[in-house]
């Protein structure tokens, strides 16, 4: 058996938002959240979190502000800031330094990381936007699977989103994507690339209640480490999001009808692999190079 107890508070001053909390478990260990976010003036704010969580701290139903899954042994400043600089662009960035006193995920010391990322929307008309990314993450993690000694050397991530969205008319949507990922580690001096780009096309007939999503996407990756994700249209109350790696191409189609009480849904998608005859190992194993899956929903409202 355990317990938390926690106390918090929020501050207004002259348009200034001060927040934290402070938790305690059972075993006398804290962790600590402490915010400010700052309008400095109509077109630029910026948020500033301090987050430290003792060795030892957990919370069997919270999941606060961190860099991993479980809320122990880490601390760290986040900052992000937004600059509006006309009626067309925007700009966000944001940065994270933090240190793992503890062991975690992939990594069997503590360490040090720090994360970095900018991106711009420009609206070149009413129904057309331009959006870029670029993210960087310097991060030590374990370099073999060695079992009795295992090396911690630095990886650095530089990750590039480039999007289109277009809707050229008012029953057709468009959007074409472009993802880049290189990961380098310091230790050999080595890279490994991955690269992903598609085109969607929606398409909804309000009059006669159908709808229609698909999707083609080429995707090449170095390997697993280098995987893209992309979020995927699907049936309805199911959320996916693709994991897009090594080499190959994946295409799904959905289509939605409603007719008054019915809901209708059906999604085909599936992927084929360029550079290998075997998909998965064990139980799960495809001895062929591409894999299918079809989903059908039908939903009835009264």
């Amino acid at each position: 058996t355990g317990f938390n107890a926690s106390v918090d508070y929020q501050c207004i001053i002259k348009r200034q938002v001060l927040f934290g909390e402070l938790a305690i478990n059972q075993n006398g260990k804290i962790g600590v959240l402490q915010s400010v976010l700052l309008n400095l003036s109509p077109t630029f704010k910026t948020a500033l979190v301090f987050r430290y969580y003792s060795n030892g701290y957990s919370s069997s139903l919270g999941r606060a502000f961190g860099s991993t899954s479980h809320n122990s042994g880490e601390f760290g400043i986040y900052t992000t800031s937004s600059w509006i600089v006309n009626r067309n662009c925007e700009v966000y960035f944001y940065t994270d330094y933090y240190h793992l006193t503890w062991l975690s995920y992939r990594t069997d010391a503590p360490v040090t990381g720090c994360d970095f990322g900018i991106s711009t929307q420009y609206a070149i008309t009413r129904y057309s936007k331009l959006s870029a990314k670029y993210t960087y993450r310097g991060k030590s993690q374990n370099t073999s699977d060695n079992p009795y000694y295992r090396e911690i050397g630095e990886t650095l991530r530089h990750k590039v989103r480039l999007q289109w969205s277009n809707e050229p008319y008012p029953f057709l949507k468009l959007k074409t994507e472009a993802d880049w990922q290189l990961n380098r580690a310091v230790s050999d001096q080595t890279n490994k690339c991955g690269f992903l780009i598609y085109q969607d096309v929606a398409i909804e007939i309000a009059k006669c209640g159908l709808a229609f999503h698909t999707r083609l996407a080429y995707f090449d990756t170095d390997s697993y480490d280098e995987r893209q994700y992309a979020y995927e249209d699907d049936v309805y109350y199911t959320f996916t999001i693709g994991s897009y790696y090594y080499k190959g191409i994946r295409g799904y189609f959905v289509v939605r009808y409603k007719y008054k009480w019915l809901s209708f849904w059906l999604r085909l998608s599936q992927t084929y692999y360029i550079d290998r005859q075997v998909i998965s190992s064990g139980l799960t194993e495809i001895d062929k190079p591409h894999k299918t899956e079809l989903k059908l929903q039908a939903m009835f409202s009264l």
